[in-house]
């Protein structure tokens, strides 16, 4: 799944249902109240350079796989191709599966769960252990049905629910985004 991260260079444009925004112009997770993660991606795509009947078997093999070793239960929602993008939908039913698929940090539960994990809390204020908290590694906006009570320096509120990660992707110095959720 990282290659197909690194096949689409550029997001675009996309369409979600629901209570979330109709248009979207970054790479965006929309996180689930019951904790499934969707991805929404649209990026530039140059059919004289790439088949999408080769990207979308490549994209279907790669999901296909996953499952298998993972006895998952990963979803390809969506994969369309208009003039110039290819828009990608995937719906993960853990965060724990985005995390795996795609390379990057990407830890969605409890406080407790997530120090139980080996994440370090530290520097943030006390907080209840049974809150719910999400990280991630890597720069990405973030959509939710969650009120957010903390967000670390590297997040920044868009709109109501809508919420920008800012990390450093070239550092491997555990530069994460984390969100607290009521």
């Amino acid at each position: 799944m990282k290659k197909i991260i690194a096949l689409l260079s550029a997001m675009v444009l996309f369409v979600l249902v629901g209570c979330v925004p109709n248009e979207v112009t970054t790479s965006t997770l929309y996180i689930h109240n019951d904790g499934t993660v969707e991805a929404y991606f649209v990026e530039d795509f140059d059919s004289s350079i790439y088949s999408f009947s080769e990207f979308q078997s490549y994209v279907n093999e790669e999901i296909e796989d996953y499952n298998l070793e993972h006895s998952a239960s990963v979803e390809l929602m969506n994969l369309s191709i208009d003039e110039t993008n290819v828009m990608l939908r995937i719906k993960y039913p853990m965060a724990i599966d985005y995390e795996r698929m795609n390379g990057v940090t990407c830890f969605y539960g409890t406080i407790a769960e997530a120090k139980a994990d080996g994440y370090d809390f530290e520097s943030m204020d006390s907080r209840d252990d049974s809150a719910f908290i999400l990280i991630v590694s890597e720069s990405i906006q973030i959509m939710t049905e969650h009120n957010i009570v903390y967000m670390s320096d590297s997040v920044s509120e868009i709109d109501k629910h809508i919420y920008q990660v800012t990390v450093d992707d070239s550092s491997n110095d555990g530069n994460v985004g984390i969100l607290i959720f009521e």
